[in-house]
């Protein structure tokens, strides 16, 4: 799965978050997020920096004096700490840290959990649904059962400290939405087979094919755009279960990857595959318009 950095934990875009936030406030931010952030990067020796370390990394000019490069980099910060220096033969140096370095914040880190709800936190609730999904399928490996536990355990925690009362209804909600769907999924499982009386049985389809106009991915997108169009019905009527049963008989693809994929179809969302759902849309709209030349009016 393509890594997305919006729907991360990813330390770069969680601290000028926070500060911005707590801007009001600063011993908040200190002690409510920046605190948690120098114990989790003090965990590992690798996310040291020596003064040395940050001219490497952060020197923009060769005259450039370091005091510049803190003003510029607000991130980097110095505490109460020494260690062997590896630029200086292993002599104690100062330690700091950066609390914006690039670093994405995963299960096995200190605090993950207290981070984990900062990003949803500072999530649109617009966009949180796709933010669970893709968390799901990229951290938990579609493991629905074990993500829902973390998150229930996450709201218990965190509901009224970092989580708003309509984040956390909207997770509660996602959750639901997702077992209800899992439930229906594995109801249809255990029905007949939805291929009986099917004339030529079934097809094993490859991604791209051409038995269809449109390949796997665009499937998925023409699935999206029609519920966004009121032409098939919308997600609260819809679930993507069905639509992969339906779209199964219909086109070959598996029921199982349509359901999955509907569920991240902006990961799909590139010019290639736009432009070919617009050129078949194009060439349906012809053949219409000569099925109009050839209509008769009533006389």
């Amino acid at each position: 799965m393509e890594l997305n950095k919006h729907f991360e934990v990813y330390l770069n875009y969680l601290t000028p978050m926070e500060f911005i936030f707590n801007r009001d406030q600063p011993e908040v931010y200190v002690k409510e997020y920046e605190n948690y952030v120098f114990a989790m990067l003090q965990a590992n020796p690798e996310n040291r920096l020596f003064v040395e370390d940050i001219l490497i990394k952060y020197k923009r000019y060769s005259d450039q004096p370091i005091e510049e490069i803190f003003d510029e980099n607000p991130g980097i910060r110095k505490i109460r700490e020494v260690a062997p220096n590896p630029h200086q033969d292993g002599n104690d140096g100062i330690v700091f840290y950066d609390t914006m370095m690039d670093l994405f914040i995963e299960p096995h880190h200190l605090f993950y959990d207290r981070f984990f709800a900062t990003l949803l936190k500072h999530k649109d609730l617009l966009q949180l649904d796709q933010c669970l999904s893709y968390q799901l399928e990229k951290h938990y490996s579609n493991n629905l059962a074990s993500f829902s536990r973390f998150l229930h355990l996450v709201i218990r925690k965190f509901n009224g400290k970092i989580l708003s009362e309509k984040t956390v209804l909207t997770i509660q909600e996602w959750i639901h939405a997702n077992e209800q769907q899992q439930k229906a999924e594995q109801e249809g499982l255990n029905n007949k087979d939805p291929y009986k009386g099917k004339k030529n049985g079934r097809i094993k389809r490859r991604a791209d094919d051409n038995v269809t106009a449109l390949n796997h991915e665009q499937t998925i997108l023409f699935i999206q755009y029609m519920k966004e169009a009121g032409i098939f019905l919308r997600d609260e009527y819809l679930t993507d279960a069905d639509a992969g049963k339906a779209f199964e008989l219909l086109t070959g693809y598996s029921l199982n990857t349509i359901r999955q994929d509907l569920g991240k179809y902006y990961n799909y969302q590139n010019k290639e595959n736009i432009k070919r759902l617009q050129l078949v849309f194009t060439r349906l709209i012809n053949q219409m318009n000569n099925k109009l030349r050839e209509v008769h009016p009533r006389s």
